[in-house]
């Protein structure tokens, strides 16, 4: 297990492969910059090293909505494994290995990928690519939070992969 950054404690300190973010509030201009890897998305300390095809769990303490969608993401930062500290997100690197949102029901009672990851301990699982070139990666796990009609809440994390 790898521990994640918690924004209420003082970076100093952290090592961490998530990337740095200040507080839980969301995100909801979709041209912010900080869609990309939060508020503000300062690079990580760390790195996880992970086998293509390997499954991955991201850990999301005290999530209070059930309602909204999962989307995980991944970008190639380089071929080292410190690529990505010097790498900020931005542009068309991302693909998208894996989303979940209405599960089954209707919008309002039916089951949600935020409720599957609330009856899940909070944690969401996801299985790397098996085809994955070998190098430095961030995964973004992206939960948009849809509790509020016609106003998504985007909450990105991003980790340092090699």
């Amino acid at each position: 297990m790898v521990l994640g950054f918690f924004p209420y404690y003082p970076a100093e300190g952290q090592h961490s492969i998530q990337r740095h973010w200040i507080d839980f509030s969301p995100i909801v201009d979709t041209t912010s910059p900080a869609l990309v890897c939060n508020n503000p998305g300062d690079y990580a300390e760390e790195y996880a090293t992970i086998d293509a095809g390997a499954e991955i769990q991201a850990y999301y303490p005290g999530w209070p909505h059930d309602i909204g969608a999962v989307v995980v993401w991944m970008a190639y930062c380089g071929p080292d494994a410190g690529a990505c500290s010097s790498f900020n997100g931005t542009g068309r690197h991302w693909f998208k290995i894996d989303e979940a949102g209405l599960l089954s029901g209707g919008m309002r009672e039916g089951l949600w990928a935020q409720g599957k990851l609330m009856a899940n301990n909070n944690t969401w699982a996801v299985t790397v690519p098996e085809t994955l070139r070998g190098g430095a990666y961030l995964m973004r796990h992206e939960l948009v939070a849809l509790h509020v009609p016609f106003k998504p809440e985007f909450y990105p994390e991003c980790a340092h992969l090699a």
